[in-house]
Protein backbone atom coordinates (compact mmCIF):
# COMPACT_ATOMS: atom_id res chain seq x y z
CA UNK A 1 0.00 0.00 0.00
CA UNK A 2 2.80 2.41 0.86
CA UNK A 3 4.44 1.71 -2.50
CA UNK A 4 1.28 2.77 -4.32
CA UNK A 5 1.04 5.99 -2.33
CA UNK A 6 4.70 6.76 -2.92
CA UNK A 7 4.25 6.19 -6.66
CA UNK A 8 1.32 8.60 -6.69
CA UNK A 9 3.22 11.20 -4.66
CA UNK A 10 6.40 10.91 -6.74
CA UNK A 11 4.37 11.26 -9.97
CA UNK A 12 2.43 14.25 -8.66
CA UNK A 13 1.26 16.36 -11.60
CA UNK A 14 2.59 19.87 -11.43
CA UNK A 15 1.48 21.08 -14.84
CA UNK A 16 -0.19 24.19 -13.41
CA UNK A 17 3.09 25.40 -11.91
CA UNK A 18 5.77 27.37 -13.69
CA UNK A 19 8.60 24.97 -14.66
CA UNK A 20 11.01 26.78 -12.34
CA UNK A 21 8.61 26.52 -9.39
CA UNK A 22 7.98 22.78 -9.61
CA UNK A 23 8.96 20.69 -6.62
CA UNK A 24 11.40 17.82 -6.74
CA UNK A 25 9.24 15.52 -4.61
CA UNK A 26 11.80 12.70 -4.66
CA UNK A 27 14.49 15.05 -3.30
CA UNK A 28 12.17 16.47 -0.62
CA UNK A 29 11.22 12.99 0.59
CA UNK A 30 14.82 11.77 0.45
CA UNK A 31 15.89 14.70 2.62
CA UNK A 32 13.02 14.28 5.08
CA UNK A 33 13.16 10.50 5.40
CA UNK A 34 16.84 9.85 4.88
CA UNK A 35 16.00 7.11 2.37
CA UNK A 36 16.90 7.49 -1.29
CA UNK A 37 13.75 7.74 -3.40
CA UNK A 38 14.06 7.32 -7.16
CA UNK A 39 13.22 9.87 -9.84
CA UNK A 40 11.27 8.58 -12.82
CA UNK A 41 13.53 10.52 -15.22
CA UNK A 42 16.48 8.37 -14.12
CA UNK A 43 14.64 5.26 -15.32
CA UNK A 44 13.61 6.62 -18.73
CA UNK A 45 15.67 6.12 -21.87
CA UNK A 46 19.02 7.78 -21.43
CA UNK A 47 18.72 7.91 -17.64
CA UNK A 48 21.26 6.55 -15.19
CA UNK A 49 19.06 3.55 -14.28
CA UNK A 50 17.35 2.96 -17.63
CA UNK A 51 17.80 -0.82 -17.45
CA UNK A 52 16.25 -1.11 -13.97
CA UNK A 53 12.65 -1.12 -12.76
CA UNK A 54 11.36 2.16 -11.33
CA UNK A 55 8.52 0.40 -9.52
CA UNK A 56 10.96 -2.05 -7.90
CA UNK A 57 13.09 0.83 -6.59
CA UNK A 58 10.00 2.56 -5.15
CA UNK A 59 8.95 -0.72 -3.53
CA UNK A 60 12.42 -1.12 -1.98
CA UNK A 61 12.24 2.43 -0.61
CA UNK A 62 8.79 1.72 0.87
CA UNK A 63 10.11 -1.46 2.49
CA UNK A 64 13.00 0.50 4.05
CA UNK A 65 10.58 3.14 5.36
CA UNK A 66 8.39 0.49 6.96
CA UNK A 67 11.41 -1.27 8.48
CA UNK A 68 12.62 1.96 10.04
CA UNK A 69 9.22 2.85 11.50
CA UNK A 70 8.63 -0.57 13.10
CA UNK A 71 9.84 0.52 16.59
CA UNK A 72 7.58 3.59 16.47
CA UNK A 73 4.57 1.52 15.42
CA UNK A 74 5.29 -0.99 18.21
CA UNK A 75 5.48 1.84 20.75
CA UNK A 76 2.25 3.34 19.44
CA UNK A 77 0.42 0.03 19.79
CA UNK A 78 1.84 -0.50 23.27
CA UNK A 79 0.73 2.97 24.39
CA UNK A 80 -2.74 2.60 22.85
CA UNK A 81 -3.41 -0.86 24.25
CA UNK A 82 -5.61 -0.90 27.31
CA UNK A 83 -6.53 -4.01 29.19
CA UNK A 84 -10.19 -4.26 30.02
CA UNK A 85 -10.89 -6.36 33.09
CA UNK A 86 -12.70 -9.51 32.14
CA UNK A 87 -16.16 -10.08 33.49
CA UNK A 88 -16.26 -13.43 35.25
CA UNK A 89 -19.86 -13.35 36.29
CA UNK A 90 -22.87 -11.41 35.18
CA UNK A 91 -25.41 -10.18 37.62
CA UNK A 92 -29.14 -10.92 37.50
CA UNK A 93 -31.00 -9.90 34.33
CA UNK A 94 -31.53 -6.15 34.13
CA UNK A 95 -28.55 -5.41 36.36
CA UNK A 96 -25.47 -3.84 34.78
CA UNK A 97 -21.99 -5.23 35.16
CA UNK A 98 -19.89 -3.02 37.51
CA UNK A 99 -17.40 -2.13 34.76
CA UNK A 100 -20.27 -0.92 32.55
CA UNK A 101 -21.76 1.07 35.42
CA UNK A 102 -18.41 2.82 36.00
CA UNK A 103 -18.12 3.63 32.31
CA UNK A 104 -21.65 5.02 32.18
CA UNK A 105 -21.02 7.16 35.27
CA UNK A 106 -17.81 8.52 33.74
CA UNK A 107 -19.61 9.31 30.47
CA UNK A 108 -22.47 11.07 32.28
CA UNK A 109 -19.94 13.04 34.34
CA UNK A 110 -18.06 14.09 31.17
CA UNK A 111 -21.32 15.19 29.52
CA UNK A 112 -22.26 17.28 32.53
CA UNK A 113 -18.83 18.93 32.61
CA UNK A 114 -18.84 19.71 28.87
Amino acid sequence: VLSNHLLALLDLKQDALHPGARLDVADLLTTALGIQLPRRADFMAGGSHASNSYILFVHRAATKILEECTPYVALKHWVQEEEVPSVTSLGPPGELVPAVENTLRAAEHAIRDA
